[in-house]
């Protein structure tokens, strides 16, 4: 078995065997639920509390019978691209209170949601062309930690293709290889992306625990073969992630403060610093957050029990792989090499009531550029792009 059927077919057992597993993971067993009597006799049987626990014994609530373990999430909506995921908190206004009134709690399913998201950005100038079409599919899997549901461990393996085309190129001369009449030496021809076709497979960790009424965090950290597959060496193993505390300062204020690591060739800890507000009736909401801001404003639509918004966003966007150039130095012929640019977008974010959420886009990318780690680097015309995924 080569190194790439070695690498591609274990990530694509996984994500298709993962389709056959819809099971919900419980934090509990409900237990059938007793009626509660009434003290009042002119009353009778007072309707169920299902699953009430007693005061200040620790043990959560269940459901009703007419619970959904597969619903959404209350006010749960996120699209894949967004560096932040968003995780629907549980907040807990008055946690020293005992609560006597029904309670309700998200059931988390194992299978927690599929992404198909697809990128088509044409060269540009020609004589500064790279052109990129990308493919990304990856399944996530949820794991409550301490049987709370919403307090879960997000593991995704994926997988993403790369399709390069370039007319960029730069002329290297082969040491020792002067043609004997005219004294001139042969050159290597080095692309801007010397491999036609690179490869991300990755697996994923995220944590967002609350750790009080005011404070979460946005954990992750993502391992990851990233490669040609003409070969895999200790340059295509790469470590990135990321660290962001929110803090809420009212009901429409939140500050974020982090760190992404992006780990480039040249670029490896961008910082995270910005603000997030929320309109009071939820339909807009402003993330002016570096280095991925965005404005979201929810739309008017007949059906209620859908959403669709539309957005404008920016993106430090690009990757890095290790990739064969056929340079002769043994330092240059496998190298790290970095696509770097930035996007602006303009888009629609839609949520449909049978759990399937969706996005299509339009942007720019501008201020392109190609580095190599040791060898040179490209820049690039301008371009645009087209973008869109599916997420269930």
């Amino acid at each position: 078995m080569s190194i790439r059927q070695f690498v591609l077919f274990p990530i694509a057992l996984l994500i298709t065997v993962s389709g056959a597993i819809f099971t919900p993971v419980y934090s509990q067993t409900p237990p059938p639920a007793a009626p509660v009597l009434s003290s009042d006799p002119g009353i009778g049987v007072a309707p169920a509390t299902y699953g009430t626990a007693p005061c200040n014994s620790g043990a959560l609530p269940f459901p009703g019978p007419a619970f959904d373990p597969y619903a959404t999430s209350n006010g749960y909506s996120q699209s894949p691209y967004s560096p932040n995921p968003g995780y629907n908190y549980y907040y807990n206004t008055n946690p020293g209170a005992c609560n006597t009134q029904q309670r309700q709690y998200d059931y988390q399913r194992l299978l927690d949601a599929w992404l198909v998201r697809v990128l088509w950005m044409p060269g540009g100038q020609r004589e500064k062309k790279l052109g990129l079409t990308q493919l990304e599919l990856n399944a996530t899997f949820a794991f409550p930690l301490c049987f709370d549901p919403k307090n879960s461990l997000k593991v995704t393996p994926g997988f993403v293709f790369n399709w390069w085309n370039s007319d960029s190129e730069k002329f290297y001369p082969i040491p020792d290889t002067e043609d004997p009449i005219t004294g001139i030496p042969d050159y290597y021809t080095l692309q801007a992306m010397a491999p036609k076709r690179t490869y991300d497979a990755y697996l994923d960790f995220a944590w967002a625990p609350q750790l009080s009424d005011w404070i979460s965090v946005d954990l992750a950290v993502r391992v990851g073969v990233y490669s040609d597959f003409h070969t895999v060496r200790g340059g295509a193993i790469r470590l990135t992630g990321h660290a962001v505390g929110n803090f809420r300062i009212s009901q429409t204020w939140e500050a974020r403060l982090g760190i992404d690591y992006i780990n480039r060739v040249q670029d490896k800890i961008l910082p995270v610093v910005g603000a997030v507000w929320t309109s009071p009736d939820g339909t807009m909401k402003l993330e002016a957050v570096f280095p991925y801001p965005k404005f979201s404003q929810k739309l008017p639509i007949a059906d209620a029990r859908n959403e669709l918004w539309w957005y404008v966003r920016g993106e430090y966007g690009g990757g890095t792989w290790n990739v064969y150039t056929g340079l002769d130095s043994p330092y240059e012929k496998f190298t790290n090499v970095s696509y770097n640019d930035i996007r602006i977008a303009v888009g629609l974010d839609f949520e449909f009531i049978n759990n399937i959420h969706g996005f299509f886009e339009v942007g720019g990318a501008f201020n392109r550029k190609v580095q190599y780690q040791r060898v040179t680097s490209f820049s690039l015309g301008d371009s645009f792009f087209l973008s869109g995924g599916l997420y269930f």
